[in-house]
């Protein structure tokens, strides 16, 4: 078996191994969500598949030298493109949180794999089989600075995994053939016109020419928590970069050949390396909360009697909490003034005077002023973003939580929900509170 396919089927149990134990985890609403932390280091093994590097074909000289004007080179048989194709991908990163949604990442991977000798094969991104091959190892390593931004707040990333994010960024990759000869070409590339280079000096151990920039995005997540701080991990990742085998008379050198043989004329090409990748990582602290808003403003003094409202006046209906349940009452206002009046006891009064925000609401709750965290069914849950207007037709009230009634999403499981809010005041202006974290259930 080729030692390239034999090492990525080693790495890749490891990444669809996980992906197998999500999907048993969400039928049965048991997968756990790992904590948004302020560092995190992770390690990770997979697979890696690269587009070809060059494309050779052999020309028939029909003149004096390959030097001379007036030489005349025909294309003798078809043109072929080489490349590492298929290989096994290990590696790691490093991220700091700076920000609760974006951080800085420093990335490495190591692909493993032979010389770029192989003809092209699946649709020119496989390789297939080798005709020449010198039995000479290559080691291909990426390393980049990445921008890293997480993606939570975007339904459709949050639900495929916790702490989603999404990165781009550059760096540079080295092909480094291992080799003891120094500043020459590999035999195999330089047979079909290229070269791959082998060092500047005996004395130096990278091969400087075979070291180019290269570009990288991709995407990830975290899809299952081991402990609080540590968990799996999945990402797709493409890395972009010019080819380390160079082609021209500079590299190869000039190739001086008779009437009637062969040379080989190589062209180089961009090449993309595209890694699926699973591994482990470890949380290290946590996010940066949010700064707490300002509380509420004082309700407003007592006004003194008011005189019957114009005819001006517009209609409208106020959502408010009553009795733990919310309801929607009539109400006027008054667009000379601004105030929000209500009929009772035949008797016209302030909006706020009739249904003052305390029972039942957060405004001056506590725990709500001093931006504490709400416990409900041993979870912790946190502010999450501003208050927002929700329907009372989507929410339904859950529990009681220190005074202040809890809400939850109509179809949100009441046990554990994702998301809780409570009423700040009047209008349906709730404040949501999202899960920290989730607790593993026993069994």
């Amino acid at each position: 078996m080729n030692k390239k396919v034999s090492c990525f089927l080693v790495g890749v149990p490891l990444l669809f191994g996980t992906a197998g134990g999500l999907a048993a985890q969400e039928m049965g609403d048991m997968r756990m969500r790992t904590r948004a932390s302020l560092f995190d280091i992770g390690v990770y093994a997979g697979g890696a598949v690269s587009t070809n590097w060059y494309s050779s074909q052999q020309f028939r000289a029909d003149g004096l030298t390959r030097a001379e004007p007036n030489l005349i080179l025909t294309p003798v048989g078809e043109r072929t493109s080489h490349g590492i194709g298929l290989t096994s991908a290990f590696g790691g990163a490093a991220t700091f949180w700076g920000f609760p949604w974006a951080g800085l990442r420093l990335h490495y991977a190591y692909l493993p794999s032979e010389p770029p000798t192989r003809r092209d094969g699946f649709g020119g991104l496989f390789n297939g089989e080798e005709d020449f091959n010198d039995g000479l190892p290559q080691n291909n390593h990426f390393y980049d600075l990445n921008l890293v931004f997480r993606l939570a707040n975007i339904p459709l990333f949050s639900r495929i995994a916790s702490n989603a994010y999404a990165f781009v960024g550059g760096g540079g990759f080295t092909a480094d053939i291992a080799s003891g000869a120094r500043n020459v070409c590999e035999a195999g590339t330089l047979a079909r016109g290229a070269c791959f280079h082998l060092g500047e000096d005996k004395n130096l151990v990278s091969a400087s020419k075979a070291t180019v920039g290269q570009g990288v995005v991709g995407i990830g997540g975290d899809i299952f928590s081991l402990t609080n701080a540590l968990g799996l991990f999945v990402e797709l990742a493409a890395h972009g970069y010019d080819s380390p085998v160079h082609v021209g008379d500079d590299f190869v050198g000039p190739v001086e050949v008779r009437r009637g043989q062969t040379v080989a004329v190589a062209r180089d090409k961009f090449a993309v390396t595209t890694r699926l990748v699973g591994g482990l990582k470890l949380l290290i602290g946590a996010a940066a909360a949010a700064p707490a808003p300002l509380p509420p403003p004082p309700p407003p003094p007592p006004a003194a009697p008011m005189e019957p409202a114009p005819m001006a006046e517009t209609p409208i209906r106020v959502c408010i909490l009553e009795g733990g349940q919310l309801r929607e009452v009539d109400a006027m206002v008054n667009p000379a003034t601004g105030d929000t009046l209500v009929a009772m006891a035949g008797e016209r009064r302030r909006f706020a005077d009739a249904y003052p925000a305390t029972t039942g609401y957060a405004g001056g709750a506590d725990f709500f002023v001093q931006d504490r965290p709400i416990r409900y069914n041993n979870r912790n849950y946190v502010r999450f973003g501003l208050t927002r207007i929700v329907p009372a037709t989507e929410v339904r009230r859950i529990a009681d939580f220190q005074g202040t009634t809890l809400f939850a999403e109509t179809g949100a499981n009441v046990q554990n929900p994702d998301v809780l809010y409570v009423l700040v005041r009047p209008g349906c202006e709730f404040q949501p509170y999202q899960r920290q974290e989730a607790i593993r259930p026993r069994g």
